[in-house]
């Protein structure tokens, strides 16, 4: 499966009148713009566990890599991955309409635009580095 298809769902439910549908919008956001970069770094073997830690270390990978626009989508997927976490546990906000779904799934959009003006051997350079300086580089 394509992980970009979630940002399709994400924009069908984004300004439904069902809540629960908006809130499925921000999380299906999220997961569809991170699990697209995780499959980038495990194609490239940067390995990301398919577990909690994965969502950080794609966040730290990209905001360590030292190319600055893919410090940007990092940081817009710690933000959408904060915003998911609020739509999908903390059922007292009432934040959740149409419009702030909409913002949402635009930050997810724009991250995606701009990873692609990227060229993916130089973020996989810059984590290659970042993993060596901190002492995490896997041997071959």
């Amino acid at each position: 499966m394509d992980p970009l298809d979630f940002l399709d769902i994400a924009n069908k439910l984004k300004s439904s009148p069902e809540e629960s549908e908006r809130r499925t919008s921000v999380s299906r956001a999220y997961y569809g713009l991170f699990n697209h970069v995780a499959a980038i770094f495990r194609t490239n073997s940067i390995l990301i566990p398919r577990d909690a830690s994965g969502h950080a270390k794609v966040v730290r990978y990209l905001r360590n890599c030292e190319v600055e626009k893919a410090e940007s989508v990092g940081s817009s997927i710690d933000d959408l991955r904060g915003e998911r976490n609020n739509a999908d546990y903390k059922m007292e906000l009432t934040r959740f309409n149409a419009n702030t779904c909409n913002l949402l799934h635009l930050k997810a959009i724009e991250a995606l635009e701009a990873l692609r003006t990227i060229k993916v051997k130089d973020i996989i350079a810059g984590v290659r580095r970042y993993l060596a300086k901190i002492g995490e580089l896997p041997s071959s």
